[in-house]
């Protein structure tokens, strides 16, 4: 595996620092939009810097977990 491009180390870097602080802080007042968008938004940030391909970050998505994630979510959405 060859080491990564100082250019690609640093644009990563960059997007994880702002998925980072949306993460932890979701209610940023300059830019309110939250966990799951700031998640969205970092992962767009790693593709568009191609830190990652495209097949890359799809090969990385684990579908059975986001089923698992729907089904709680529908069921807690029931039980309240």
């Amino acid at each position: 595996m060859a080491m990564a491009s100082y250019v690609k180390v640093i644009l990563g870097s960059i997007a994880f620092a702002i998925f980072w602080v949306l993460a932890v802080f979701p209610a940023v007042p300059f830019l309110p939009i939250g966990r799951t968008a700031g998640s969205l938004l970092g992962g767009m940030l790693m593709v568009i810097f191609q830190v990652v391909t495209v097949d890359q970050a799809y090969e990385a998505i684990d579908l059975p977990i986001l089923g698992l994630l729907f089904g709680t979510m529908v069921v807690s959405g029931y039980l309240e």
